[in-house]
């Protein structure tokens, strides 16, 4: 199943997820080994996980991490916040692809000039952690193509929700309450949000709910809710690096 699945596919069923015995705690930034091939990347990149509460108010929430890379611009401008980029899907990846775009000479003319960027995947999907991938299956914006489909992203969820993930709580709107935790954690005054396609759905969830420090937006190829027969194609594996 592409990973841009498990947030369509938490609407299948209606889950709640049995809590961990980890209490509720303040976010946090754990600084860990850049995951990909870097060699060759001149930039300077740091790497770590935000953890945050899954279910935010509940003091018996388990922990999960998301997965982020700052990227130290080459021409730092004094002043300017940091770009925070939002990657398609959902559920799709942005470190995965990272090392690639930080060694393409059309990226670099933009990516971490006169700006740190900060790289993120989102909760649920690509190095965050649980990845709610679903491996065999296909979803697309119009639902399961098959009934072997919706029968296996059934069992998938029923077997996240049997681990005590709750499954309601990846969306859009908790994943920009995430941003908004790693701009407290890493102490940014403000910074500007970068988000393509599926990403661009977060920015707007972030100026709804988490505006706070948000300098400037860049809604780059928004993406709307399909109509017709393209409503219907699977979305490929490709996308997941959107």
């Amino acid at each position: 199943m592409p990973r841009l699945s498990w947030i369509a596919a938490a609407g299948v069923l209606a889950v709640f997820g049995l809590g961990g015995a980890a209490h509720a705690a303040a976010p946090r930034f754990k600084p860990t080994a850049c995951v990909g091939d870097y060699k060759g990347v001149d930039l300077k990149v740091q790497c770590g996980n935000l953890i945050v509460d899954e279910t935010r108010g509940d003091p018996k929430s388990r922990r999960i991490s998301v997965a982020i890379a700052i990227v130290k611009g080459s021409e730092p401008k004094p002043g300017l916040p940091p770009v925070v980029y939002l990657h398609g899907g959902p559920g799709g990846s942005a470190l995965a692809s990272l090392p690639r775009m930080l060694k393409s000479k059309a990226a670099r003319e933009y990516v971490a000039v006169d700006q740190d960027w900060i790289f993120i995947d989102q909760r649920g999907g690509g190095q965050s952690s649980p990845n709610l991938d679903c491996p065999g299956t296909n979803l697309t914006d119009a639902g399961p193509p098959s009934d072997k489909d919706k029968d296996g992203i059934v069992a998938c969820l029923k077997a996240f929700q049997a681990k005590g993930v709750n499954l309601s709580r990846y969306n859009a709107v908790e994943v920009a309450k995430d941003v908004q935790d790693l701009r407290q954690v890493l102490k940014l005054p403000m910074i500007d949000l970068f988000g393509g396609s599926y990403g661009t759905r977060i920015e707007a969830a972030i100026q709804t709910h988490a505006a706070k420090g948000v300098r400037a937006v860049v809604q780059d190829s928004g993406r709307p809710r399909p109509i017709g027969p393209s409503a219907a194609r699977p979305w490929s594996p490709a996308r997941s690096t959107s």
